[in-house]
């Protein structure tokens, strides 16, 4: 249940600002997004 309330949170990020697949994820890990939740 917590990865899908992640999940819907980081939706929601990304839905106000185009995030590129090269920027950090907004999750906060500190990978890229293509390596992260842009899967």
């Amino acid at each position: 249940m917590l990865q899908d309330k992640n999940s819907e949170d980081i939706q929601e990020k990304t839905a106000s600002k185009i995030i590129s697949r090269n920027d950090l994820c907004p999750c906060g890990s500190g990978k890229k997004y293509k390596n992260c939740h842009g899967r």
